[in-house]
């Protein structure tokens, strides 16, 4: 049995994992029958989403150089940010609600599951949480959108 665990376990392979509890940033899970790493942010594209203890699920086995295995849930769910790409193009000027301050930056919302980080740099006053201001979109990366305020 082991040996056919093994198979499953590889870069890129599809494995049925269980969160058994948390570390710093992470989740412990069993995955295959062997301990495996899930950082919080391969969870969801919902950064607010959080897994529990027992919850089970597919995971996608990710390349690691430390030895631990890590896997990510993120990598087989549909990305949200994707078909907002269709919509929003670089240019653009949005209605973005305020979700938080984060590293220099604040975050937003387009719509629920598209969010966008806001440059503070052209900034009279810095908005609070809930706040709704009007983005500039300059561009995306692979996890948001990104833009500057219009005043």
């Amino acid at each position: 049995m082991q040996e056919i665990n093994v198979r499953r376990v590889q870069p890129g392979e599809r494995v049925f994992g269980v969160i058994q509890g948390f570390m710093r940033g992470a989740y412990v899970m069993n995955v295959g029958g062997y301990p495996a790493v899930m950082p919080r942010a391969f969870y969801d594209w919902d950064y607010g989403m959080q897994g529990a203890v027992g919850d089970s699920f597919y995971v996608q086995v990710l390349p690691s150089r430390d030895g631990r295995m890590r896997v990510s849930r993120k990598a087989l769910l549909k990305n949200p940010l994707n078909d907002a790409n269709l919509r929003i193009k670089r240019g653009m000027i949005v209605r973005v609600r305020v979700t938080h301050s984060y590293r220099g930056s604040l975050k937003g919302e387009v719509r629920p599951g598209v969010k966008i980080s806001i440059s503070m740099a052209n900034m009279h006053r810095i908005p609070q949480v809930g706040d709704e201001v009007s983005v500039r979109v300059l561009g995306s990366n692979s996890r948001e959108l990104y833009g500057v305020v219009v005043r």
